[in-house]
């Protein structure tokens, strides 16, 4: 039986196909390095508000006062000098290692970060403390400084 009006064969156009493949690769590509892009800054941050943390205390286990008064946020420069800084340090226990773990940030979307910190002295005291590292303004370049602890 043949059926009356039968709706003629339609063409297939391979270029609409081809340009739906193309554009769902370039977004995928977009998106995907947008997102690798963002996890690669996080990664790098973080790494360098640890080596921040790492840098201020073994500048403060080798008794280097003066740097690790250097490396602290305006903030925390204005509240002491330089020579209070080193006085109240010499005054206080030799540090005598550190460890750290995995900064975090103190408020979600702040470039403001605390890294634990493990201190052993001299006295054979340990301590843990929570230093804070802030993103200084762009006029200072940006540069990551402690900024006392939480």
């Amino acid at each position: 039986m043949v059926v009356p009006f039968a709706a003629p064969p339609r063409e297939r156009n391979p270029r609409i196909w081809i340009g739906v493949i193309v554009l769902c690769a370039v977004v995928l590509l977009c998106g995907g390095g947008g997102i690798a892009g963002f996890i690669g800054f996080t990664v790098y941050e973080t790494n360098q508000v640890s080596d921040t943390a790492d840098r201020f205390l073994t500048a403060l286990q080798d008794q280097r006062f003066a740097a690790a008064y250097q490396m602290q946020c305006r903030q925390a420069r204005a509240e002491q000098t330089q020579q209070e800084f080193v006085d109240e340090l010499s005054r206080e226990p030799k540090l005598d290692s550190h460890t750290l773990d995995a900064p975090e940030a103190l408020q979600s979307g702040s470039s403001a970060y605390v890294v634990p910190a493990q201190l052993r002295f001299a006295d054979g005291q340990d301590k843990t403390e929570r230093i804070v590292v802030v993103s200084e303004a762009a006029a200072s370049g940006g540069s990551l400084k402690v900024c006392g602890v939480a």
